[in-house]
C-alpha cells in the first residue's frame, strides 16, 4: 500500500462505494424493486468529473497553490453539475418542487 501513496483513500472509498450499492441493489431486488442505471447520466457525471479533475491539473501545471487548484476544480464541477443537472425530466421537476417549497418555507413570515 505504501507504494500507491494517497491514492489508496481514493482506491478504498471507491471500492467501499461499489460495494455499498451492490448490497443495497441486491436488498432491493430481493424486495421486488428492479433498480437500473441510467448509464447516459452516469457517463454525464464522469465527464463532469474529468473536466474538474482536468481544469485542477492544469492550474496545477500553471504552479498555483495546490488550494487554489483544488477549489477551482470543486466551483467548476459544481457550476457544471448546477448548470446541466444529471437528472432526468421527472427528477428535475421533482428538485425543482421541492426547492420552492423550501424557499417558501423559509421565507414565510
Amino acid at each position: 500500500m505504501p507504494s500507491i501513496g494517497l491514492w489508496a483513500i481514493a482506491i478504498a472509498n471507491g471500492l467501499g462505494l461499489l460495494i455499498s450499492f451492490l448490497i443495497i441493489f441486491r436488498y432491493l431486488k430481493s424486495r421486488g424493486h428492479s433498480i437500473r442505471p441510467n448509464w447516459g447520466l452516469l457517463a454525464r457525471i464522469i465527464a463532469y468529473v474529468a473536466v474538474a479533475i482536468a481544469l485542477g491539473r492544469f492550474v496545477r501545471h500553471m504552479e498555483a497553490p495546490v488550494w487554489l487548484a483544488a477549489a477551482l476544480a470543486e466551483i467548476s464541477f459544481l457550476l457544471v453539475t448546477c448548470i446541466w443537472p444529471p437528472l432526468l425530466r421527472e427528477e428535475r421537476q421533482l428538485v425543482l418542487s421541492s426547492l420552492t417549497a423550501a424557499v417558501r418555507r423559509f421565507t414565510r413570515k
